[in-house]
């Protein structure tokens, strides 16, 4: 079993890269509407969306690269720092640090539900997990 978990580990890096950049749009938009993006850019929903799809596109770099395992692969920095300015603004606001690292973990669910869905209904157990914890 081992073997083919092994065997099958590029193809949800591609499959992710991949899902990425076809639902750029779909994942900022329902990012923009998650309360840390909502609440740091307030200028306009605009403004979140544009945040959002730069996350995403640093992300698909990252999964280009295919070093997902690696903080210092191309496009985490992008990441770690967006999130990063976010996640300050959200503590200069009053948020204690489990209040900002619960809304930053609230990014995900809106891409592994749109991830799963993208999933070919005959996809295994193994596989959509390995995509969702790519």
């Amino acid at each position: 079993m081992p073997d083919q978990a092994e065997g099958t580990a590029a193809a949800p890096t591609h499959e992710i890269r991949e899902f990425l950049r076809r639902r750029r749009e779909q994942i900022a938009q329902r990012w923009a509407d998650e309360p840390v993006f909502r609440t740091v850019f307030t200028v306009s929903r605009d403004e979140a969306v544009e945040a959002g799809k730069a996350v995403v596109d640093a992300l698909a770099q990252v999964a280009d690269a295919a070093r997902v395992e690696d903080p210092d692969a191309a496009g985490f920095t992008t990441v770690r720092e967006q999130l990063a300015r976010m996640g300050a603004a959200r503590s200069r606001a009053g948020l204690s640090t489990a209040q900002v690292s619960s809304e930053l973990a609230a990014l995900r669910p809106p891409v592994e539900n749109l991830l799963v869905s993208d999933l070919p209904e005959d996809a295994s157990a193994e596989h959509v997990r390995a995509c969702v914890t790519t």
